[in-house]
């Protein structure tokens, strides 16, 4: 790596391999020099300024730390990626406050570790007390409150409206066959002067269903025409 970024000197990939690498050394200042020239070389790597933010973290520079995750964020890191860390930086600040905020950030994009931890922090010191608002940050994903508002109301109806498209389709289906038979059952009954007008009645009625139905109802069976056998 440390050769690719000498022969590609624009390219802030190589560093930012070496950076991740040297994080998942835990040699935090190394990490800190690879991370930073991968800046550097790419101002708007969000990579560059997660792996600046656990790099100072783990030198507890937190403060520094907390500065790069923003950027990351700012950057396009995802919630995910950002909310543990910075909460654990806040926290490690003694920041409470900001450390729930940013805990809930990552429990939004569904950070089993920061539901956990918001979880620990909101019922520490009141387990008997049932607190309407305990717990709320688990609500919008957990209890389904993102489908409120306009999108929400929007995708019910479309939900509700292909449901019933459905049911009508599978309801016409049934009776589409049911009408079929009975028309096949009828033209069994008539004297054909041909017998292979009868075939091919019968192969149109199971081929159309109703549409072969309607077609027989006023074709044969409206007009009588032919008469049912003994008729």
């Amino acid at each position: 790596w440390d050769t690719a970024a000498k022969l590609a000197p624009a390219d802030p990939e190589p560093l930012l391999a070496i950076a991740q690498a040297r994080l998942d050394d835990e040699q935090f200042a190394e990490a800190v020099e690879a991370a930073e020239r991968a800046a550097a070389r790419d101002p708007d790597s969000a990579d560059a300024h997660l792996i600046l933010g656990h790099a100072w973290a783990g030198q507890e520079d937190y403060g520094s730390a907390i500065a790069e995750f923003g950027q990351a964020k700012g950057l396009g890191a995802r919630d995910r990626e950002v909310g543990w860390p910075q909460g654990q930086a806040h926290e490690a600040m003694g920041d409470r406050e900001a450390a729930v905020e940013a805990y809930r950030l990552g429990a939004g994009s569904c950070d089993s570790r920061c539901k956990e931890r918001l979880r620990e922090l909101d019922v520490s010191g009141r387990a008997d007390e049932d607190d309407e608002t305990a717990g709320d940050y688990e609500r919008p994903y957990e209890r389904g409150e993102y489908d409120d508002g306009p999108f929400g109301t929007f995708f019910g109806l479309f939900m509700g409206a292909y449901f019933l498209f459905i049911l009508t389709m599978v309801e016409a289906t049934w009776i589409g066959w049911f009408l079929a038979l009975f028309c096949i059952w009828d033209c069994a009954q008539r004297s054909f002067p041909d017998p292979s007008t009868r075939a091919l009645w019968c192969v149109l009625l199971f081929i159309a269903h109703w549409i072969g139905a309607l077609i027989y109802y006023f074709a044969v069976y409206r007009p009588n025409s032919p008469p049912r056998t003994g008729s």
